[in-house]
């Protein structure tokens, strides 16, 4: 299979979990930077699962951790992926959150 074809699809799949979809709405929605405590607190999952749903968005490079003191937030990564993600995203929103 082509390389491209299966990244996009890798992407497609990793915005098709209910839960990372969520998360990637609090990140955008809070002009791209959020931290764990407070997706979990939006999200209504446990800090443990966000987590996990958070580790697969930065291992897809969506997402980067930043630490603040003994917090660690989440910002959107800057690159192809994350802008075809907010387009996605944009186009199945009714809501005026994003770029």
């Amino acid at each position: 299979m082509n390389d491209i074809i299966q990244k996009k699809t890798n992407l497609l799949k990793l915005i098709s979990d209910p839960s990372r979809y969520r998360i990637l709405e609090l990140i955008i929605s809070s002009n791209g930077r959020l931290c764990v405590g407070d997706i979990a607190d939006n999200s209504k999952n446990s800090p443990s699962a966000v987590s996990h749903q958070l580790a697969k968005l930065e291992t897809a490079g969506i997402i980067m951790p930043i630490r603040k003191g003994q917090q660690v937030c989440y910002v959107l990564q800057s690159n192809e992926d994350t802008e075809l993600i907010l387009k996605i995203l944009k186009t199945l929103s009714n809501k005026k959150i994003y770029k």
